[in-house]
């Protein structure tokens, strides 16, 4: 385009192209910014919480309710966690629990069943695979 064929533009066409370019770099930011984060995350954002306070004891056994929480960048279509209960520095019990599908912050509740008492021993939860979408 000729220097003259800029100079004949309205103010709505200035006003038009400098809002189209700002909103145009807002965008390529923002996704430069997300992957930057989700490249520095390990994506690997899952948390197992018990709930021992809620322990109902059933006979011989104790029902341990838990909480997996999706804290990572990424949704996750599987997760294996394997669930460990120690006495002391000594590994009694270690049982396998498989999540589905959880979205980015979701939650999953769950019941842990354990013979030992968890006011006692100690629960841990940690991650062995997970699987992404």
């Amino acid at each position: 385009m000729t220097a003259r064929g800029w100079q004949g533009k309205s103010a709505a066409e200035w006003v038009t192209l400098a809002l189209s370019v700002l909103v145009v770099g807002a965008l390529v930011g923002v996704a430069l910014v997300e992957e930057s984060r989700r490249q520095e995350g390990d994506g690997a954002g899952l948390d197992v919480t018990f709930d021992t306070e809620q322990t109902v004891a059933r006979g011989d056994t104790f029902n341990v309710p838990y909480t997996v929480h999706n804290t990572g960048p990424n949704a996750i279509s599987s997760a294996e966690i394997w669930i460990d209960v120690f006495d002391g520095n000594l590994l009694k019990e270690s049982a396998e629990v498989t999540v589905q599908f959880l979205p980015l912050e979701g939650k999953q509740d769950g019941v842990f069943v354990t013979t030992f008492d968890p006011a006692t021993h100690t629960l841990m939860g940690r991650l062995e695979s997970l699987q992404y979408p």
